[in-house]
């Protein structure tokens, strides 16, 4: 019980993440740090790639974790994937209106700042961009990626998998 629980959690905050994520990351990059169209498209991209395997991976974490139980258990799971989506879509913009209300900032179009308190979300992207440029955070990624798939084709034991797992969100 306690694991499904756990894992309703996973997907209400993994989930919800990602839609808080998607729909800010384009007006972040284009806004903020002034991408092209083409370096946002193809940013929006490789973030597509990265995320594409979460969802399967949810899935079968979660399917394992409720294969002794009812036939309505992973539905019961699952569910909150859905609840934290919603919460995250429709609750993020009024938090964000919020902070931008309370910290004085102004959405000022003619500045190409629709949403200026999206700084809050993406503090580490604009600080790493600026000091390495964007083929510096491209060829982190790649490097991090090579990393991980050598250590996990060539591990052994799984106490170097998993620490090396966490490079996979540096990868492009």
């Amino acid at each position: 019980m306690q694991r499904r629980v756990v894992m309703a959690l996973v997907w209400l905050f993994g989930l919800g993440g990602l839609g808080v994520w998607f729909p800010f990351i384009s007006l972040y990059l284009d806004e903020n740090l002034g991408f092209s169209g083409i370096q946002l498209g193809m940013a929006i991209a490789g973030l597509a790639l990265f995320s594409s395997a979460l969802i399967p991976i949810y899935v079968s974490v979660t399917l394992a974790l409720t294969r002794d139980g009812d036939p309505g258990s992973f539905g019961l799971v699952r569910i909150w994937r859905t609840i934290g989506f919603l919460i995250a879509v429709v609750g993020f913009p009024v938090l964000l209106d919020a902070r931008q209300a309370g910290s004085g900032l102004v959405a000022n179009p003619e500045a190409g700042l629709s949403e200026p308190g999206l700084e809050i979300m993406f503090p580490v992207a604009g600080a790493t961009l600026e000091r390495v440029g964007a083929r510096g955070l491209l060829a982190i990624g790649v490097v991090a990626g090579g990393v991980r798939w050598i250590v996990c084709g060539l591990a052994s034991d799984l106490a170097w998998v998993y620490p090396v797992a966490v490079l996979h969100g540096l990868v492009v």
